[in-house]
């Protein structure tokens, strides 16, 4: 728990140093360095996790599903890798907004389902992994879905996934494990559902229900516009995506 609280302390002064730095190679090295540190958080969090501490990142009111998805996006190994071009377009706007108190976990499983979809997608960028937002969804007010364009899974391997998920085992092994063990511990304390199909083409998506319960019907615009996010994964300078999820007072 201390060492969280070390690395939580050190993302935010990278932060502040990034949003101070008007130098372009000094400020590709912050990034570069905020990126590292906030993928270090990001694992210290998943062993948290699985040992049912509670988030020890919240804030206070809501989050845009824009700053949500950036937040997860800002937090795996690649983000060049996700497709997120729709950010900063209209096309969330008027979605009701993620509860403050729920955010960080929500940004943490979206973060390993994409991590994991990177890890098994194909090491080429003309096959991003896609994140995309759909409201009104069959399987909660808004689903949320993940999709690589890797070898996919076959139906029995998506239903054991989905049994993984459902009940997570208390020592999970390699990276894969460890993801989805969390995913399931995330969903689990949130409600949201996880469901496993096949990508057309190829591939594997996962479907992720938020249940109306973590909705705010109160939609709020996003902290920053994606010009400002992601060099990596939008083009152009970034601020840390670290700091769209901060603590609450």
């Amino acid at each position: 728990m201390r060492t969280q609280l070390l690395v939580d302390h050190q993302v935010r002064v990278i932060d502040s140093l990034v949003r101070d730095e008007s130098d372009p190679t000094k400020l590709e090295t912050l990034l570069a360095l905020d990126a590292v540190t906030t993928r270090l958080r990001r694992r210290t969090e998943s062993w948290l996790v699985l040992a049912d501490y509670e988030a020890t990142r919240s804030r206070a009111g809501s989050v845009s599903i824009d700053d949500l998805v950036r937040v997860a996006i800002g937090e795996v190994g690649d983000p060049s890798r996700v497709d997120a071009d729709w950010l900063d377009t209209a096309s969330t706007r008027g979605v009701a907004s993620i509860r403050g108190d729920a955010a960080a976990d929500l940004a943490h499983l979206l973060a390993e389902l994409l991590s994991n979809g990177i890890q098994h997608g194909r090491a080429d960028d003309e096959e991003p992994v896609g994140i995309t937002v759909i409201a009104g969804s069959p399987a909660g007010q808004c689903e949320i879905i993940v999709a690589d364009h890797g070898p996919g899974m076959t139906a029995e391997q998506r239903a054991r996934a989905e049994e993984y998920i459902a009940r997570p085992p208390l020592s999970p092994s390699g990276l894969t494990g460890l993801g989805l063990a969390v995913v399931g511990k995330i969903a689990a304390r949130t409600g949201c559902e996880v469901q496993f199909s096949e990508t057309e083409g190829g591939g594997c998506t996962v479907h992720v229900g938020v249940p109306a319960a973590l909705l705010v019907n109160d939609p709020v615009e996003p902290s920053v516009s994606a010009s400002k996010l992601g060099g990596a994964v939008l083009g152009g300078a970034v601020l840390g995506a670290s700091a769209l999820v901060q603590e609450a007072p």
